[in-house]
């Protein structure tokens, strides 16, 4: 059997997460030549005012182990300086020719937040400020191209966006409740979520583009903690539903009761806490994020298979090369605690370790 085997380094994609793939054939050839393979990730947001894209390339050579290969070349998977042209195109829905080309610079980025291919460093390709800016052609495609000029090869992807449907007040993605209370019914995101109560079983109620295919709901909560001496602003933040996929455009799920208050007791570490240690409840936020069918394709395939089966299906949407185009859009709402939950947070004995005031 020969196996094809790329190696990458810290390739991130931009929004739910990393993809690898692998894939063999049934012919054995131990002296395959090195052959580049282009990886490419991005992940559209209109919203955004720069847009980026993660290219690298891959090897294939059956006559080394792959972590050798990369431990003994440096820039194995990784473009150098003026390796690459890459751009952002627009294209026309009618004949996909090309109305607008925007070029992506390179940069290392080093705050990458924490996940799967995490390193210190990472070099992305993003477009210039103003140039496009968001992306307001909400039903033309989108396309990523990237060229290395010394080896000819060219190797690109393509996506809608997620159509946020703000011409109607009737079908725009919007954010009915973040929990039963909640004044009517109204398709905006500026809704009555003024009163948070997780002692009680909670609901999140949201209209959905009507193009997305895959949703995420995270909670943000943001709290003060001070020592008598020093304050400081801290954030914890949990999905409350991740990766779920999703047809229908009226989603409704009910949260498991107290988990709120779970949390917190797992995430706040209060071992260092002084005798004088108080913490403030702030505002709570819920993003509600929605994909593209690319990316909830992506997903499902690559969740499908068997324990039973040795092959792992793979599925790209990049032509020439591997790795994945798609787009995602969000909506936030702000909340607070309700008297009640927050009397709960402070009285309730098994809250008290936490000391908020």
């Amino acid at each position: 059997m020969r196996f094809r085997q790329f190696a990458f380094r810290y390739l991130v994609a931009l929004s739910f997460g990393a993809f690898v793939f692998s894939s063999c054939s049934t012919d054995l050839d131990p002296n395959a030549e090195y052959k580049e393979v282009m990886v490419m990730y991005s992940i559209l947001n209109q919203e955004d005012t720069i847009h980026y894209a993660k290219v690298n390339k891959a090897f294939l050579n059956t006559n080394s182990n792959a972590l050798t290969i990369a431990a003994t070349n440096p820039d194995s998977t990784t473009y150098p300086e003026e390796g690459l042209v890459v751009k952002l195109e627009r294209l026309s829905t009618k004949d996909s020719s090309v109305l607008n080309s925007y070029p992506m610079e390179r940069f290392v980025s080093t705050n990458k937040e924490a996940g799967t291919f995490f390193g210190p460093s990472q070099v992305l390709y993003r477009t210039k400020p103003n140039q496009p800016g968001p992306l307001t052609d909400e039903n033309a495609i989108y396309r990523v191209v990237a060229t290395n000029p010394k080896s000819g090869l060219t190797t690109s992807g393509a996506t809608q966006l997620v159509q946020r449907n703000e011409s109607s007040r009737s079908q725009r993605f919007s954010i009915f409740k973040v929990s039963y209370i909640s004044s009517g019914y109204p398709p905006l995101d500026q809704i009555d979520t003024s009163k948070y109560e997780p002692e009680k079983l909670n609901r999140v109620e949201f209209r959905g583009p009507v193009n997305a295919s895959i949703y995420s709901v995270k909670l943000t909560f943001n709290y003060v903690e001070s020592d008598g001496v020093t304050s400081q602003k801290k954030q914890l933040s949990w999905y409350i539903r991740n990766n779920f996929l999703q047809e229908a455009k009226e989603i409704r799920f009910d949260v498991e009761d107290r988990l709120f208050y779970t949390n917190l007791l797992n995430m706040i570490d209060t071992s260092q806490d002084k005798p004088g240690t108080v913490r403030t409840a702030g505002d709570i936020l819920v993003t509600v994020t929605a994909g593209s069918e690319s990316l909830a394709t992506n997903f499902r395939i690559n969740n499908s298979f068997s324990i039973f089966s040795q092959v792992k299906p793979e599925w790209d949407n990049i032509k020439n090369g591997t790795g994945l185009i798609g787009a995602r859009v969000q909506r936030v709402v702000k909340t607070r605690l309700s008297q009640a939950a927050l009397a709960e947070l402070i009285n309730n004995s098994q809250y008290q370790k936490l000391k908020f005031k």
